[in-house]
């Protein structure tokens, strides 16, 4: 296999429309935490008493709380926290995941049986509701 037919077949997910969708997500949403500070129109803590339970409207497109802050800002600024966990989530999931697949292909009988067990069962939760 020549080397361009190695380096292609490294990125084929780049080829799949759905990949590509999956990703133009995370890059939007990775840079709309980025830039935080600068697309949100107001202080995500800024109070306005006059502004309280306001609707959407052209000055707060989604509205505003019970204390007068603007409910877009508060979205824009919560999705670093939200990117930051997801992350954070994802590495932990992937290292219990490369532990406990290292250690069942170590093992034998009925220990790799139950590791077996236990990995069908967390895959089998999310279809479950």
């Amino acid at each position: 296999m020549s080397r361009w037919a190695k380096l292609g077949s490294a990125f084929a997910m780049f080829r799949n429309p759905k990949s590509l969708s999956g990703l133009a997500i995370l890059v939007f949403f990775v840079l709309v935490a980025v830039f935080a500070d600068f697309l949100a129109p107001y202080s995500p803590t800024a109070v306005d008493h006059t502004a309280r339970f306001q609707p959407p409207s052209a000055a707060h497109w989604l509205g505003t709380t019970h204390i007068g802050e603007d409910v877009l800002s508060q979205v824009i600024h919560g999705t670093r926290g939200v990117i930051v966990v997801g992350f954070l989530a994802a590495v932990i999931a992937t290292a219990i995941a490369i532990t406990v697949g290292v250690v069942s292909g170590y093992l034998s009988g009925w220990k790799s049986e139950s590791l077996s067990a236990l990995t069908n069962v967390f895959l089998v939760i999310p279809s479950l509701p």
